[in-house]
């Protein structure tokens, strides 16, 4: 049976800049780095502001704000193009 890993990833989700690490367990038991990234925010350009919600309690939920019915198209717009 193969070995199953398991990877950390640390993701920082700015108004410009979205930023990530990603960690896997080494033969000691620490973590250690095996890739980093980072990327413009395309979803300001869009008009459409992405938070994380690890402040809240919450670390695998985002909040956007949505606001009336043209803004919402645009939002997932902008989802569709970005996923």
């Amino acid at each position: 049976m193969a070995k199953r890993s398991t990877h950390t990833i640390g993701l920082d989700i700015g108004t410009s800049r979205v930023t990530c690490i990603v960690a896997a367990p080494s033969e000691d038991g620490l973590l250690s780095v095996i890739g980093t990234g980072e990327s413009d925010a395309k979803g300001l350009r869009k008009g459409v502001i992405v938070r994380p919600m690890n402040a809240y309690g919450l670390p695998h939920h985002l909040r956007i704000t949505v606001g009336n019915a043209q803004e919402n198209a645009r939002l997932v717009a902008a989802l569709r193009e970005l996923l």
